[in-house]
């Protein structure tokens, strides 16, 4: 049996991975997205991928409306 287990604890590590996902959203779609990552476990055991998380965003009204129009959700 395979394991991996990843748990983001700690604020610094948890700062810099919401840094990376803010920069891969604002290059990938253009928007700026305020993440806060509050909790990351990441466990892969015999090849399934399980992730747990709770994140917390914020983006301007505006910006989320454009995004529903392009996607057509709104």
């Amino acid at each position: 049996m395979d394991e991996m287990k990843l748990q983001l604890r700690t604020l610094f590590m948890r700062n810099l991975v919401s840094k990376w996902i803010i920069t891969a959203i604002k290059k990938k779609l253009g928007y700026d997205v305020d993440i806060q990552l509050n909790h990351l476990d990441i466990n892969l055991v015999d090849g399934e991928l399980r992730i747990s998380t709770n994140v917390e965003a914020k983006i301007k009204n505006d910006d989320l409306i454009n995004i529903l129009k392009e996607k057509d959700i709104g």
